[in-house]
């Protein structure tokens, strides 16, 4: 029996009240630092120390476990893209989307492609539901409101 990898797409849209100019500089693995309270990440390789074409890093989480990224997209402040490897598991490639609504608004669109490379990948996958996906999402979207509103970090 031969392995079929399982695809999944998600998206999530969010509408941001700040211009593109402002929200794009947050989509980044420093930056997120700033106001995503469970973010972590280590910086593999980057010019410029920020996100940027060609940027890798990689993530620990307890839940996820041991990821590297790369930035395979840079368009500011329109869009980032990232590939996002597992290898024991899965890839992920993340499209994020800004289009301005208007001049401090922003619509966000959040694609999540997810391919498993294992049965356990594929395990991982048919486990990511659409709710936990909203969820997260929903978090981020939060944390990311009160960071342009307030310039503090949420609270879990």
């Amino acid at each position: 029996m031969s392995f079929k990898p399982l695809r999944v797409v998600k998206e999530y849209e969010m509408t941001i009240p700040a211009s593109c100019q402002q929200v794009f500089p947050l989509l980044c693995p420093k930056r997120e630092y700033d106001w995503l309270p469970y973010w972590s990440c280590d910086i593999v390789y980057s010019k410029s120390g920020k996100a940027e074409a060609g940027c890798v890093f990689t993530t620990d989480f307890p839940d996820r476990g041991n990821m590297t990224w790369i930035v395979t997209n840079y368009d500011p402040p329109k869009e980032i893209q990232y590939t996002v490897f597992k290898p024991e598991s899965h890839v992920w490639y993340l499209e994020i989307g800004l289009e301005p609504i208007e001049p401090v608004r922003t619509h966000i669109l959040w694609r999540h492609t997810f391919t498993g490379l294992t049965e356990e990948g594929n395990q991982i996958l048919s486990e990511h539901t659409d709710e936990k996906h909203r969820l997260h999402l929903d978090f981020i979207e939060r944390a990311l409101i009160h960071f342009l509103k307030t310039g503090r970090m949420i609270e879990e």
